[in-house]
């Protein structure tokens, strides 16, 4: 058997035997791992929904254009045109005035009836813009809303300008937040592991003080407590994975 291999299956001896005889100390430490994973796995969890909600109510951020009720045809294509040729623009609709004021019953529902005696229509026609992402903010929003108000057949604009410097301001104390929060996190997890693993050496002071006196390396004492700590680091895993199979 080569020396190398021999010596690796040796470590791995010493560092199982380790275990089965500091039981304690090695359940102490894969709990505490399971438990930091578990928390880290929690955190990441709760990010990646965050992010999602997000990016769902960035998706919802529109410009509405409202067109005049005497435009022609061709000042509606006009129009359209502009919002095709815009490379900021994810996706729009066009709303007919019959399909606005239908939405708008929609919308009252049982209230519906206090629409029956409109002698016409007051609802105008419009367009409802989305942004593709990276243009989903005010500025962006700002610069296209100035450019469509002045186009010939458009009677007014609409991007809730106050709603999306708050919706901005709030993403932005919210990334700091969870960016304190993971650091913190991730501090106290390297913490908790730490002490841990001092928490190990310490239990076996005695055994390294022994192997130093009679001329072992530094490698030779260290490499067990590594792969003692991947071994527990592993079970560790295992358990977290059982957990979240079990619940």
């Amino acid at each position: 058997m080569p020396p190398f291999l021999k010596q690796s299956l040796k470590t791995f001896a010493e560092a199982a035997a380790n275990i089965r005889d500091n039981k304690e100390t090695s359940l102490i430490a894969i709990f505490t791992i399971s438990v930091a994973i578990t928390i880290l796995g929690l955190f990441l969890l709760v990010y990646f929904n965050l992010n999602n909600v997000l990016r769902g109510l960035s998706e919802k951020l529109q410009l509405v254009v409202y067109l005049k009720d005497d435009i022609q045809e061709s000042g509606l294509k006009k129009v359209e045109a502009m919002i095709r040729d815009e490379e900021k623009i994810w996706k729009w609709e066009y709303l007919s005035k019959d399909n606005a004021l239908r939405a708008f019953r929609e919308k009252l529902k049982d209230k519906s009836a206090i629409l029956e005696g409109l002698d016409a229509n007051p609802l105008p026609a419009s367009f409802n813009i989305y942004f593709k992402e990276g243009y989903r903010n005010y500025e962006e929003i700002k610069l296209l809303a100035g450019k469509f108000s002045a186009a010939q057949g458009v009677e007014d604009v609409d991007y809730g300008g106050g709603w999306i410097l708050r919706f901005e301001a709030a993403i932005f104390f919210l990334k700091i937040f969870i960016t304190a929060v993971g650091g913190l996190l991730a501090l106290g997890l390297i913490t908790i592991i730490s002490n841990t693993v001092r928490l190990s050496v310490y239990s076996r002071h005695d055994e390294i003080e022994i192997k130093k006196l009679v001329g072992a390396t530094r490698w030779f004492i260290q490499a067990p407590f590594l792969v003692e700590g991947i071994i527990q680091g592993m079970a560790g895993v295992v358990f977290y994975l059982g957990v979240l199979i079990i619940f």
